[in-house]
């Protein structure tokens, strides 16, 4: 029993926390780049209608670049949301959903569950990503959603599929 607890103590220290440290940096990594993107888009979407109204350009420029700075400093729901799913899809750590996510409850609730299936969530993102990254694309549930949703998150499935396909027939 000690054996098994010094162990599972070692396992922890050297092999846990690290890899949790590092899925944490590359969320914050991921989040950050998602909040920059939509800011970003904010300004232009500022920065157009000003100068559609026909407020001088370096004016126009300040409104978008003051947006920007107001949505980096305190982000709406919405953006936060978006960046936060974003740093989720980036990590394969999204919430399971549909059967997947009965899969997961099983393997929880049950000691077999555990030694069986001790992983759910990241293999079944990494498949579904992988899919959503090929010429399949089309099959996978989330990259429909993606794609109905329009705007960004349509431009992001169409470039998986089209830089996942091309890369894969050249491959092949």
């Amino acid at each position: 029993v000690k054996g098994v607890n010094a162990y599972a103590n070692f396992v922890t220290l050297l092999g846990g926390r690290p890899i949790m440290a590092m899925d944490e940096l590359f969320k914050t990594m991921a989040y950050r780049a998602e909040l920059y993107a939509q800011a970003y888009r904010a300004e232009q979407q500022v920065r157009r209608a000003a100068m559609d109204a026909g407020v001088p350009r370096a004016d126009a420029e300040k409104l978008g670049l003051q947006r920007m700075g107001e949505i980096l400093s305190d982000p709406p729901g919405e953006i936060d949301d978006l960046a936060r799913d974003f740093s989720h899809m980036v990590t394969f750590s999204r919430a399971l959903t549909g059967s997947s996510a009965k899969i997961q409850e099983l393997a929880q609730e049950h000691l077999l569950g555990r030694i069986v299936l001790p992983f759910v969530k990241t293999p079944v993102w990494v498949v579904s990503e992988g899919m959503q990254h090929s010429a399949i694309a089309p099959l996978s549930k989330q990259w429909r959603q993606d794609f109905m949703a329009g705007g960004a998150k349509r431009e992001l499935a169409m470039a998986k599929w089209g830089m996942g396909s091309m890369i894969m027939i050249g491959a092949g």
